[in-house]
Order: C-alpha cells, then structure tokens, then sequence
C-alpha cells in the first residue's frame, strides 16, 4: 500500500478596496490597509485602468468621468489572491 502526504498552508489573506464613496473630482481608494494576512509584501493591481494615477498603488487616486466600480486584485507572495470593489459615485461638480 502506498500514501501520498499532502500538506496544505492556508493563507490568511484579505483585500479591502474602501468603501464607497461620493465625489465631485479626485479621490483617494483602497482600504486601510488594502491588502492584510499573511504573505507580505503584496502587489496590487486595480481596475478598470482609467481615470487613476496608478493602478498598481495600494491606494491610487481616481478621477473618474462617470460612476465607476473600482476592483482590487490583491497578490501575496505566493501567489494567492483576494478580490474586492468600491463604487466610486461620480457626483455634478456644484455650478456657482
């Protein structure tokens, strides 16, 4: 009889992509902090890549023209990934 052993680490990893917010212009995402767990240091990559000044930042600022979801994909070192959004309601800029 042969066995196999299989050892699984579990990664305690979670994103947090800020929540959601209204603007007339310019505002900063992400969460505080974005990525937390194990794994460190972590990469990000935002989306859509529009109207932000770095889409891979853990906290860009972004611009946008219309309302727009913003998505995280958060990565540890081993290549385990987390997922998460915030709506970023684009609001009238007020008229004098």
């Amino acid at each position: 009889k042969k066995t196999d052993v299989v050892t699984v680490n579990y990664v305690n990893l979670t994103a947090d992509a800020g929540a959601n917010v209204c603007t007339g212009g310019t505002v900063q995402i992400g969460g505080s902090p974005t990525a937390s767990g194990s794994g460190a240091p972590f990469t990000y990559s935002w989306s859509p890549n529009t109207n932000i000044n770095t889409s891979t930042s853990s906290n860009p600022f972004v611009y946008p023209t219309v309302d727009t979801w913003y998505t995280v994909t958060v990565t540890n070192v081993s290549g385990c990934i987390d997922i998460d959004s915030v709506f970023v309601d684009k609001q009238a800029s007020p008229v004098a």
